[in-house]
């Protein structure tokens, strides 16, 4: 099954949308958002601060490399697999879910 689930990137892999407030307004190859620090790339979040982070691709729930959650997936924008191969057989709507954070403005 293809799970195109991902979230909008541009050429280069970054979010088109911060994962964690939802901003959307970048300034040139911006790798935080402005408005919150987040990464702007689906990076792996291991447990050991220490240990290499690796980019994946913006439907990766798990990385490749070491397996760690992504950070699409630690937010919630991602849901699990299992509940978005549901969303996709049925054509009920995105498998992802917008951020929870609500902004000030």
């Amino acid at each position: 099954m293809m799970y195109n689930d991902g979230l909008p990137t541009d050429k280069y892999g970054f979010l088109l949308a911060c994962p964690k407030c939802g901003n959307k307004e970048f300034s040139g190859q911006a790798r935080q958002c402005a408005v919150c620090g987040e990464e702007r790339q689906n990076f792996c979040m291991p447990e050991d601060k220490k240990r290499p982070r690796h980019v994946n691709a913006s439907n990766a729930r798990f990385c490749e490399t070491c397996g760690a959650e992504t950070l699409l997936y630690h937010y919630r924008r991602l849901l699990p697999w299992q509940d978005a191969q549901d969303r996709l057989r049925s054509g009920s709507g995105p498998a992802f879910s917008e951020p929870s954070v609500e902004l000030p403005f």
